[in-house]
């Protein structure tokens, strides 16, 4: 028996423990701008649809690093420390699939080999309507481009203003909704205008969700300006040492503007931080922050078996091993870095 196949038993079970479902196979390395820090690895699209019942219901990834300032707001910052001890953001786009906007928020963070998380509200899914089906294709798109999708509610909405069981509704309908299109269990949560109150938070406790917070918001929807919300993200992760979740809109123009000018300014970036030896932006996808909850020795064992695997079982070898066990040379290429 291969020495890698005891190791991928107990992945599978300290996976689905720790993580809760096998949604970590949706992005690849998560390497910066072409030429900067190395070449990703292959953009794999992946789906899962078990979950384990005693799934942590706030996976150790996204324990913040401080406590909530007040009572009812999501703790900043909205994940742990950099493993990398340096600067690095997670980008995640809300309230889409939208017919025109979304596309091209696709377009541009392919191009950059960038992975986000896009929080979907299910009214864009549903009906028969044209629009609709379009925007069911956006969302076979996200994954199929190696992206993770959260739950935003069915209406987006206001989850503290609304009754116990409309809440309850809006999120298990679009948890039902997003499950039976992504055929996995989507298990990431984040609340509408990022209310907090103790009703959002026994409804997510009750269905083991995670919420997941921001730290930068674009707030690109208040006036369309992107030359303002370039101003405002590039100095906001200029001045970053830490982690950092930035908050856009896939349903925004300025978004759709805005992305590629961003992305761009850290490729430069990180070419001037490489020439002064300074730490380079790191672009953060899901599946980095997964590889964090298991051992050196697990991943190195999920090469080997992304390997071994790939022509018996193809499909396992794309949803399972390529997303985890990364690309070597990106990941030694970030090990040397200052």
């Amino acid at each position: 028996m291969p020495s890698f196949l005891p190791n991928l038993f107990a992945l599978g079970v300290s996976v689905t423990t720790l993580i809760g479902t096998a949604r970590l196979a949706h992005a690849d390395s998560g390497a910066l701008s072409p030429g900067v820090t190395g070449a990703a690895s292959s953009a794999t699209a992946s789906r899962a649809s078990a979950v384990s019942p005693a799934a942590a219901s706030v996976p150790t990834m996204f324990e913040p690093a401080t406590p909530a300032a007040k009572k009812y707001r999501w703790p900043i910052p909205a994940l742990n420390q950099s493993y990398s001890r340096g600067p690095e953001v997670l980008f995640t786009f809300d309230d889409g699939p939208h017919d025109q906007f979304t596309p091209k928020v696709l377009d541009v963070l392919k191009s950059y080999h960038v992975k986000a998380i896009f929080f979907t509200a299910g009214w864009r899914l549903t009906g028969e309507r044209a629009g609709a089906e379009k925007r069911r294709k956006i969302l076979a798109r996200i994954f199929a481009d190696g992206h993770l999708v959260g739950n935003h509610t069915i209406n987006h909405a206001h989850m503290c203003l609304v009754s116990a069981k409309k809440g309850a509704w809006e999120i298990d309908e679009n948890a039902k909704l997003l499950g039976e299109l992504a055929g996995m269990v989507i298990s990431y949560f984040r609340t509408p205008y990022g209310a907090r109150c103790r009703r959002i938070e026994n409804l997510l406790r009750d269905r083991q969700l995670s919420h997941l917070h921001w730290d930068f918001d674009a707030r690109e929807y208040r006036d369309q300006d992107a030359d303002r919300t370039v101003h405002y993200l590039t100095g906001q992760i200029r001045r970053l040492e830490g982690r950092a979740v930035i908050l856009m809109h896939d349903t925004q123009p300025a978004t759709a503007r805005a992305l590629p000018r961003i992305l761009n300014w850290i490729t430069v970036e990180n070419q001037q931080r490489k020439k002064r030896g300074a730490r380079v932006i790191r672009i953060l996808s899901y599946a980095d922050l997964a590889r964090e909850t298991v051992t050196p020795e697990v991943v190195s064992d999920l090469a080997a078996a992304q390997q071994s695997l790939a022509g018996w079982l193809p499909s396992l070898g794309r949803r399972l091993l390529v997303p985890l066990a990364g690309d070597p040379t990106a990941r030694a290429s970030e090990a040397n870095q200052p």
